[in-house]
């Protein structure tokens, strides 16, 4: 079965959350981080009503999150991948962009 890559852009724009990516049958993935970014940490979001409505990604009732450094690649939980339409949150406010690429 031949692999599938996906790469999108995503943004911050003076918010914690970022513009939201798809996660549907994909299987795993890394997100870059800008040189920018100001955060510590990233946790996950999720919408199933196309992205009106947000909720946070949990496991055994805590919030599924990463610890993230500026200008690396950060490897993406497991918990993400099916949960459809996802979007990540800084611990601070970002002004920039990062590229998340994935393969089913």
């Amino acid at each position: 079965m031949e692999r599938t890559r996906q790469e999108q852009n995503v943004a911050w724009a003076a918010a914690t959350q970022s513009s939201a990516v798809r996660l549907e049958r994909l299987a795993g993935g890394l997100l870059y981080i800008d040189a920018d970014f100001a955060g510590s940490a990233l946790s996950f979001q999720s919408s199933i009503d196309g992205g009106t409505t947000w909720k946070n990604i949990e496991n055994d009732g805590t919030a599924v999150s990463v610890s993230v450094t500026a200008d690396t690649f950060v490897a993406l939980p497991a918990e993400l991948f099916g949960a459809g339409l996802v979007r990540f949150v800084s611990t601070d406010s970002e002004t920039c962009t990062g590229l998340f690429m994935a393969s089913s």
